[in-house]
């Protein structure tokens, strides 16, 4: 599966880190940047709904990415743009024509 984004070797190094969680820095950072109530999982959301728009975006791409066994959490964060939809509707549109 190809990168929605481009890993800087900064991030790339964070993404290696182990996975505990650290509640007292997370809380001091999200504090310092001006959103004290922020939660890791409101990043999650919103990197997922921002990959979910892309044109290229597929519910199967959401799936890995999320980490989800059912397409149907996927689903939620999948929001294709007309950028996306036009090229199967004019399919479609074709395809009505056609058997008529």
């Amino acid at each position: 599966m190809a990168r929605l984004f481009h890993l800087t070797p900064r991030l790339a190094a964070l993404v290696r880190m182990p996975r505990s969680f650290d509640r007292k820095f997370w809380r001091l950072a999200a504090a310092k940047a001006g959103h004290p109530d922020l939660r890791p999982h409101d990043l999650r959301h919103t990197a997922l709904t921002l990959a979910g728009k892309r044109p290229e975006a597929s519910l199967d791409s959401l799936q890995k990415l999320g980490g989800w066994q059912s397409a149907a959490m996927a689903d939620a964060y999948l929001h294709p743009d007309s950028r996306a939809i036009e090229p199967l509707a004019s399919s479609e549109r074709r395809r009505v024509r056609c058997s008529s």
